[in-house]
C-alpha cells in the first residue's frame, strides 16, 4: 500500500514537473494532425497548378513558333478565301452567283437549275441543273467545276448526251462549321499555303467575281494635288 502511494506521488511530481512539455506535446500533436495534412494538400494543389501553367506555357511557345512562320504571309486573306469557298454556314443566295460563275468558267450554258431553297440539309445543298455542251465543254466542266465557281462543289450525278449536246447534272454545295479550339496547336504547312495561293491566283484569273473583288481591293492613290480654292 505504501509503495503504491509512493509511486503515485512520484508520478504526480513527475507529471507536475513536466506538465509544460506534456501540454506542448499534446498541442503539437493536435496541430500536426490538422495542419500538416492541410499543407500537404495545399502543396499538391500548387504543384498541380504549376504543372498546368508549364503545359500552357509550352503550348503558347509552340503557337508563337508557328505564328512566326506566318509573319510574311497575309493569313487573314487566306482564311477569308478558304471560308468563302468552304463556308461555315450556307448563304443560299450566294449559290445563284456560284452557278453564274460555273457557267462562265466551264463554258457550259446552264439553261435552268433547281432552287437552292428547296433542300433542308444543314451541311450541303443539292442543285439539279440542265445545260448544253459539246465534248470539249463537257471535259472542261469535269475539270473546273470543283472550286472555280468560288464554292466547293462535288458532283452527285451527271448525264451527257453527245448527240444532242445536252448535259444534266446534280451538284452539291458543301459547308462545314468548324468551331475554333484554344487547345488546338496549329501546324505550319508550306504546301497548303502554296496551294491556297495558287487557288487564289487561278480564281482571280478565271473567275470574274473574284477578279472584280481583287480590283476593288486595290489601293486608291491619294497623292493628288490639292487646291486651296475649290472654285479656281
Amino acid at each position: 500500500m505504501n509503495r503504491k502511494i509512493i509511486g503515485n506521488r512520484y508520478l504526480y511530481r513527475l507529471i507536475k514537473r513536466h506538465v509544460i512539455y506534456i501540454i506542448g506535446f499534446v498541442l503539437f500533436s493536435i496541430l500536426a494532425s490538422s495542419f500538416i495534412p492541410l499543407q500537404i494538400n495545399k502543396y499538391g494543389q500548387l504543384r498541380k497548378q504549376s504543372g498546368l501553367l508549364d503545359e500552357e506555357l509550352a503550348r503558347l511557345e509552340q503557337r508563337r513558333a508557328v505564328l512566326t512562320q506566318y509573319r510574311n504571309i497575309n493569313i487573314d486573306e487566306l482564311i477569308t478565301l478558304v471560308n468563302t469557298i468552304f463556308p461555315n454556314t450556307e448563304d443560299r443566295f450566294s449559290i445563284f452567283g456560284a452557278m453564274d460563275n460555273l457557267e462562265v468558267i466551264t463554258g457550259v450554258p446552264i439553261t435552268d437549275y433547281s432552287s437552292p431553297f428547296t433542300g433542308h440539309a444543314i451541311d450541303e445543298t443539292v442543285i439539279s441543273a440542265h445545260g448544253r455542251a459539246n465534248e470539249t465543254a463537257f471535259m472542261n466542266f469535269l475539270k473546273d467545276y470543283p472550286y472555280l465557281s468560288g464554292r466547293l462543289i462535288t458532283l452527285d450525278k451527271i448525264n451527257f448526251n453527245p448527240k444532242e449536246n445536252l448535259i444534266n447534272f446534280s451538284i452539291v454545295f458543301h459547308t462545314r462549321d468548324i468551331p475554333p479550339s484554344e487547345n488546338l496547336i496549329p501546324e505550319y504547312n508550306a504546301t497548303v499555303v502554296l496551294q491556297i495561293n495558287a487557288l487564289r491566283d487561278e480564281l482571280e484569273a478565271r473567275n470574274p467575281a473574284f477578279a472584280q473583288n481583287s480590283r476593288e481591293e486595290e489601293v486608291i492613290p491619294i497623292n493628288y494635288s490639292t487646291k486651296t480654292n475649290p472654285f479656281e
